[in-house]
């Protein structure tokens, strides 16, 4: 056995690839990495990027905007107005369900009362049938003890006549201090009792805006009328002549008659002139000189 060669031992093979081998390993790894490295770049052709996506759906939205036709959008004018939820400032117009208003009622001013004088107490002052006294509005006759007292007084009557009269207000209180009624007399001649007083001389304009006792509504023709003549007692009294005289007398006092003249020129136009005692419309104020004779 000796003369025989050792037989050929196959040589085991290694754990650890040689050259080639390794090689195509290699190849083959890179061939699977590359077909899948293909496949992704395909697949990312196919699909859209996600940034690129999103940033496309605007400019799309508004192309399919302008795409709408303009004779689809609604009239301006058709729009309903949007309502205003501000308060109002102005009054709330009051609806036809409402009652309307009444209309006040004028109430009619009161009538003047007519009355009677039943007694005369003095030139201004009188007291009538009700058992009022009323102190004539705007004059001022002579007090009891006064010069022309007696006179005043006799002319107020011989004025009223006995006829109705009217109290009629327009002084700027009701009432004077001593609780008097202060009233013009309207006689129902339609005569004024207190502006006659004045024109026949026995009373004077008083009491009234020039001395603090307020404006009156006959003021201005009580005026005027006063300063027209003086008073009945402003008159200086006669001079006594040098030779002796007998003596006269005293005249009796005026009688209650209608007749009623406010001065000589009355008298005379009515044909009475001259007016002595006992005539009809006789007043001592006629006979200034105490002769006897008035309105000579």
């Amino acid at each position: 056995m000796t003369g025989f060669p050792p037989p050929t031992l196959p040589v085991p093979e290694t754990s650890r690839p040689n050259f080639w081998q390794r090689r195509n390993k290699f190849g083959k790894t890179a061939v699977v990495a590359g077909g899948v490295l293909v496949a992704l770049v395909a697949l990312g052709a196919v699909l859209p990027d996600p940034d690129e996506a999103e940033a496309d759906i605007p400019s799309t939205a508004a192309a399919s905007e302008s795409e709408v036709p303009a004779s689809t959008e609604a009239p301006a004018s058709t729009e309903a107005p949007v309502a205003s939820t501000a308060p109002e400032t102005t009054e709330p117009v009051p609806t036809t369900t409402q009652a309307p208003v009444p209309r006040p009622v004028p109430v009619p001013e009161p009538v003047p009362e007519a009355l009677v004088v039943s007694r005369v107490v003095d030139g201004d002052t009188v007291e009538m049938s009700d058992g009022t006294t009323v102190r004539l509005i705007g004059i001022d006759a002579p007090e009891r003890g006064d010069c022309g007292y007696q006179e005043a007084s006799d002319t107020l009557t011989v004025v009223l006549g006995g006829q109705p009269v009217t109290l009629t207000p327009g002084a700027r209180d009701d009432v004077d201090r001593y609780g008097r009624l202060l009233r013009y007399l309207d006689l129902a001649s339609g005569a004024d009792a207190n502006l006659a007083m004045i024109e026949s001389g026995q009373a004077i304009a008083r009491y009234d805006s020039r001395d603090g006792y307020g404006r009156h509504a006959r003021e201005d023709a009580y005026v005027a009328t006063d300063t027209i003549g003086p008073a009945f007692c402003a008159v200086p009294p006669p001079v006594a002549p040098v030779a002796p005289v007998a003596p006269i007398a005293p005249p009796p006092p005026p009688a209650a008659s209608a007749v009623f003249y406010q001065n000589c020129d009355a008298v005379r136009a009515a044909g009475a002139a001259p007016i002595r005692p006992g005539d009809p419309g006789f007043q001592s104020k006629f006979d200034r000189d105490n002769d006897g004779v008035g309105c000579e």
